[in-house]
C-alpha cells in the first residue's frame, strides 16, 4: 500500500464515527447536491450503482430514495463498518480506488462523490481506469470534487489528530485524466461555494 493510501485509510478509520454525526443531515441542506444526484439518477435505467468512496454511507439513503440499487465501497474499514450498521440491507465492502473488489462490467453506473480528493494527481488516470473497468459498456460515472490548484495537508479534522492530504484541482485536469482512461465527458458543472465551503465545486458526468 502506498504511504499516502495508508495515511488516508488510517485517517478515515479514526474519524468514522464522528464524521457520520457531522455530515448525517448535510444532504437535505445542499440543493446543488440534491439536483446533481437527481439528474444522475434520471439518466439511469436498471442495474446496480456503485457508491465508490461511500464513507459512512451518507448518500445511501438518498440514492435509494431516488430508486437506485446501491452497493457501497470504501478504502476505510471503519467507514464501511458504520455504513453497514446504518444500512444493513445494502452490500458494503472495503476496497481501494485503484483495486476495487468488483468484477469487470458488473455495475451499471458509479458515483465518486468527493472520493478522489485524496488521490494524488499523478494517480488519477489509474483510478479512472479502474472505475471504467467495473462499469458496463455505456455506464455513467458522476464525480464531485473541489476546484482549485493546491494540496492541503490536514493534521487535525473532525476533532482528531491525523495525517491526510486533500487535492483541489481544475476541472480540466480531472477531465483530462478521465479521458486518458477512456471515458467520454458528457456534462460539466462548476458552481460557486455555499457556506461553509471555501471554494468552487465541480461535478463531471462521464460515460464509459
Amino acid at each position: 500500500m502506498e504511504p499516502d493510501t495508508a495515511d488516508t485509510r488510517a485517517a478515515y478509520d479514526t474519524v468514522a464515527e464522528d464524521y457520520l454525526d457531522i455530515v448525517r443531515d448535510a444532504f437535505g441542506d445542499d440543493l446543488h447536491e440534491r439536483a446533481a444526484l437527481a439528474g444522475f439518477a434520471a439518466r439511469l435505467g436498471d442495474g446496480v450503482v456503485a457508491d465508490i468512496g461511500c464513507g459512512a454511507g451518507r448518500l445511501t439513503g438518498p440514492l435509494r430514495h431516488l430508486g437506485l440499487d446501491v452497493v457501497s465501497l470504501d478504502l476505510s474499514p471503519g467507514m464501511v463498518g458504520v455504513a453497514r450498521r446504518e444500512h444493513p440491507d445494502v452490500p458494503a465492502a472495503v476496497g481501494a480506488l485503484d483495486a476495487l473488489p468488483l468484477a469487470g462490467g458488473v455495475v451499471a453506473a458509479a458515483l465518486a462523490w468527493y472520493s478522489l480528493i485524496n488521490t494524488p494527481t499523478d494517480r488519477l488516470t489509474a483510478v479512472f481506469a479502474e472505475l471504467r473497468r467495473v462499469l458496463a459498456d455505456g455506464g455513467l460515472l458522476l464525480v464531485g470534487f473541489q476546484v482549485g490548484d493546491e494540496v492541503r495537508h490536514h493534521r487535525h479534522l473532525y476533532g482528531h489528530d491525523l495525517v491526510l492530504d486533500s487535492y483541489r484541482r481544475p476541472p480540466d485536469v480531472v477531465a483530462a485524466a478521465a479521458v486518458d482512461a477512456g471515458f467520454v465527458e458528457v456534462e460539466r458543472t462548476v458552481r460557486p461555494p455555499v457556506p461553509p465551503e471555501d471554494g468552487d465545486q465541480a461535478y463531471l458526468l462521464l460515460r464509459r
